[in-house]
């Protein structure tokens, strides 16, 4: 990136910017970058054969409870059914 940088420069120079954009530049500037920082921060690893706590506790209801989805949409038939034979 070090390499780079004066030929971002001279790219900048010749856009052919004002002095009003260069003055407003300069209050917007905030501060140069780290080149020591390491570019992308370390991410925790996790084990997709450990599962969390939630995911677990959501298949659990899901085995308990699977009946009243397929009652809920076993009446919707039902009542469309009947809706439509009323017309």
């Amino acid at each position: 990136m070090k390499g780079k940088m004066p030929q971002m420069n001279l790219k900048n120079e010749d856009a052919g910017h004002s002095k009003s954009a260069r003055a407003l530049m300069e209050t917007f500037c905030i501060g140069e970058l780290d080149p020591t920082s390491p570019a992308i921060p370390e991410l925790e690893v996790c084990s997709k054969k450990q599962p969390s706590e939630i995911a677990q506790k959501l298949k659990d209801l899901t085995k308990q409870y699977w009946a009243v989805p397929i009652a809920v949409a076993g009446v919707s038939v039902i009542i469309g059914f009947l809706c439509l034979r009323r017309k």
